[in-house]
């Protein structure tokens, strides 16, 4: 009987384990897609997972992210972000790491000085949006120009201590070879 209510009472520790560290996952997730929406993008780069900084400096996904979102030729309107699932942390080499399935809806719109121009960009855009979000996740709207795409995307929050301190990384398909320099062997075979 003992060791029947032992083996509860550690379950039931390690459920509530689970769901700290899930909510803080959820909540850091949420500030660093805030961050992002707000514009704030140097307190956006607090949040991502340092060693990408190891092949990216900071300073040129800062400068990279800041000319995307404030080139006078495109007009970005993020949407609210839904996290799916969030995947139990999972101990390897000394990093905790958890999988964030989410979704999230991103309207873009690409301005042209001319009419045959911007035709040509729209064609362009709507192949590569389809290509990388799926054809039924993406739309055009004559009237106002604007694309909205429906991003259902993976991203990892790593943290050293299982609990807090998470930061986040976003893994995409077409990014996997330079996510082998920072990742375990072991977390990329779990990726989606």
């Amino acid at each position: 009987m003992r060791t029947i209510l032992s083996l509860v009472f550690c379950t039931f520790l390690l459920n509530i384990g689970f769901a700290q560290s899930e909510d803080a996952i959820r909540k850091g997730f949420k500030q660093y897609q805030d961050f992002l929406k707000a514009g704030e993008y140097e307190k956006s780069m607090d949040l991502v997972y340092p060693k990408l900084f190891d092949l990216v400096p900071k300073s040129t996904l800062l400068d990279a992210i800041k000319s995307t979102f404030n080139d006078p030729n495109l007009e970005i309107e993020m949407g609210d972000g839904k996290i799916l699932e969030i995947g139990k942390a999972q101990k390897v080499e000394g990093e905790y790491f958890s999988f964030i399935s989410y979704e999230s809806v991103i309207k873009m719109k690409a301005n042209a000085s001319g009419e045959a121009e911007q035709e040509a960009i729209n064609v362009q855009l709507k192949a590569n949006f389809e290509e990388n979000f799926g054809a039924n996740n993406v739309s055009y709207d004559e009237e106002t120009g604007f694309f909205t795409i429906k991003v259902k995307e993976q991203s990892l929050a790593i943290s050293p201590n299982g609990k807090d301190s998470w930061k986040f990384l976003t893994l995409q398909k077409n990014q996997l070879m330079l996510m082998e320099q920072i990742l375990p062997a072991e977390i990329l075979e779990q990726v989606k």
